[in-house]
């Protein structure tokens, strides 16, 4: 439940801010986020499943990349002082 908290939290960051971008990463529960940043987030988010981009909105502060080798998942949030720039990843396991 706190990651969850800790998800919710981290998307309303990256969707606020500009220069924030939340990154998803393995296939553990994935369905679920895919879920919910599609019902609240669509036009904001990269969804990809193997590398392959699947769905592409007009902004890229989302990002959820579903890989079926990743044993655990995790997501971060990075703030970046220019959009664009490369995602450190801070891991939160789910």
């Amino acid at each position: 439940m706190e990651t969850m908290v800790e998800f919710l939290s981290a998307l309303r960051t990256a969707l606020q801010e500009d220069n924030s971008v939340l990154y998803f990463d393995g296939c553990r529960g994935a369905g679920q986020i895919v879920a919910l940043v599609m019902a609240l987030c669509p036009e904001d988010s990269v969804i990809m499943a193997e590398d392959e981009v699947i769905s592409q909105g007009g902004r890229s502060n989302v990002i959820v990349s579903i890989r079926a080798q990743s044993k655990e998942s995790s997501f971060a949030l990075e703030t970046c002082s220019l959009p664009g720039l490369a995602i450190c990843l801070l891991v939160v396991c789910l």
